[in-house]
């Protein structure tokens, strides 16, 4: 699957960090503090065999249709810089190979992939310069649904299991560890077993930088335009790219 590191918040207006906060409560015993637990540990995992269950469903689900939309929130960790950078919007797909990310924060940015090419704008970044890209056919690209729930019992080796709440949906995560060499190390998706749907996936690069995409207000039969999945070049910004593909 195609990772391109994608803008977040301008460093002046700050990112969103998340610091776990630290309850001090009075001390209980030990074996009623363990008698507590354990219902709640049971409740909150479907383990291994309800992990496979779960992308399975999730996989006969993927079948059934052929578009979506939805508002995404990602949050982009860069290992060798040990920082976070947040950013939202809405994505659309539809396949085989069509994909847009359009970005709200950062506004203006955008990435689409036509069929044939990819096209990456920073406008926040670098709004001169647009980077076109072929797109390898062989893979999901930027269509995760497609990447991790085509054929994934034999695709990945599956774990997890655990139930985690996400906008208050008991989600069921995946852990997924491919089999064969891919362009990323390892992935996690969780799922809302009510819909079958992928809510949020994390994926981990060999480098330990890790993309997570969150997914809201999915829309299966969305009204989709031509120029969803059309970059038209802006007047006065430069197509960067692999030798060949520069004007």
């Amino acid at each position: 699957m195609t990772l391109v590191p994608l803008p977040g918040r301008q460093e002046r207006r700050g990112l969103r960090e998340r610091m776990p906060c630290m309850i001090i409560r009075r001390p209980i015993p030990v074996l009623v503090a363990l008698a507590a637990l354990a219902p709640q540990a049971s409740a909150q995992t479907v383990g291994a065999d309800g992990a496979v269950d779960a992308i399975a469903a999730a996989a006969e689900r993927y079948t059934e249709f052929s578009s979506m939309c939805a508002d995404f929130e990602q949050e982009l960790y860069t290992a060798v810089l040990d920082r976070s950078r947040d950013s939202a919007g809405r994505l659309c797909q539809s396949s085989p190979n069509l994909f847009s990310m359009d970005f709200t924060d950062p506004d203006g940015d955008r990435i689409v992939v036509d069929g044939s090419d990819v096209w990456v704008w920073y406008q926040s970044i670098n709004p001169e310069t647009v980077l076109r890209m072929p797109l390898d056919p062989r893979n999901g690209s930027f269509d995760f649904y497609r990447e991790f729930l085509e054929d994934p019992l034999t695709k990945y080796d599956i774990g997890g299991g655990a139930t985690e709440d996400i906008d208050g949906v008991a989600t069921v995560r995946v852990d997924l560890a491919p089999r064969e060499p891919l362009s990323y190390e390892s992935a996690v998706v969780w799922i809302d077993p009510g819909t079958d749907l992928i809510r949020r996936v994390a994926i981990s690069e060999a480098n330990g930088s890790v993309r997570t995409v969150t997914l809201r207000n999915v829309d299966l039969e969305p009204v989709l335009s031509h120029a969803t999945f059309i970059f038209e070049v802006p007047e006065g910004v430069t197509v960067t790219g692999p030798r060949g593909m520069e004007r």
